[in-house]
């Protein structure tokens, strides 16, 4: 888990006690300081949750952005399976016991993930169901080349083979996108378990407007999946297009186009998982 300075300290109280409610519970729990947050709240942190978990915790000195973090926490990690978990999002009481079973019964995994339900910021009104693929997700899944396969809470991932393949690509944002092309791309297989397995506090309609600053940070991941053979010359000019056009749409326009595109991706889920 990486917390920065923006994050909300009694959400991420929140967040580490349902890691502790877990059915299974984690061996430890890394936490990554990155950059500036207030010195007395991770010591209460500390005084709070020491005695109920194996708590590490590390500070970086600067905010180096989230990939950063992500893999200074990973090479803290003393073990092979590695949850990913984030500081305002609660992690369901099975979450960490229906992952294991599936990451050990399934060896070949590079990393798994599951179903994230949508709230508002006080987890009071859901927003609906985030699906993805199921079955085994490899380089040929029609729905990884337009969306990212995985929710990024709650993925598990297996450190071994991230540390092997470089780890998570250095962008401010779609670092997980990244990471599973560049899984795929070097041969590994991913999947989802098709059940919700975390309530996510999604952005506000605010941050939705914002098309222009999210393609700003959408383009250069485009251009690293071509880079590495992920995207096809076609399939480059075809993803680069779409984000285009649909960043530049009004809002509510934009609205209407995603709700057929995620028609289209659900049969594209269905497709894949008919063929695996």
């Amino acid at each position: 888990m990486v917390v920065c300075e923006s994050d909300n300290y009694t959400y991420l109280k929140q967040s580490i006690q349902s890691i502790i409610d877990q059915t299974l519970k984690p061996s430890e729990l890394i936490l990554i300081i990155n950059g500036y947050f207030e010195a007395k709240n991770v010591d209460n942190l500390k005084n709070e949750f020491s005695n109920k978990i194996e708590l590490g915790v590390y500070s970086l000195d600067n905010n180096y952005g989230l990939a950063y973090a992500l893999n200074f926490g990973l090479s803290k990690c003393n073990f092979d399976l590695v949850a990913r978990m984030d500081p305002d999002d609660i992690s369901l009481p099975e979450r960490l016991e229906m992952q294991y079973s599936l990451m050990l019964n399934k060896p070949y995994l590079a990393a798994s993930s599951a179903w994230i339900e949508e709230f508002n910021e006080d987890l009071t009104e859901s927003k609906g169901v985030r699906t993805t693929p199921l079955g085994d997700i490899n380089i040929d899944n029609k729905y990884a080349k337009l969306r990212s396969p995985l929710n990024h809470i709650p993925a598990i991932i297996r450190k071994s083979i991230i540390l092997k393949i470089g780890g998570y690509p250095n962008f401010k944002k779609g670092q997980d996108y990244a990471l599973w092309s560049l899984v795929l791309v070097k041969g590994y297989t991913l999947r989802n378990i098709d059940k919700v397995l975390a309530k996510v506090r999604s952005s506000s309609s605010k941050t939705d407007r914002r098309g222009i600053k999210r393609l700003y940070y959408e383009i250069p991941v485009i251009f690293f999946q071509y880079k590495i053979s992920y995207l096809s010359l076609y399939e480059f000019i075809f993803s680069l297009s779409i984000r285009v056009t649909m960043r530049l749409l009004p809002y509510k326009v934009r609205k209407l186009v995603f709700k057929k595109l995620r028609s289209k991706a659900e049969k594209l889920k269905n497709i894949d998982f008919q063929k695996s």
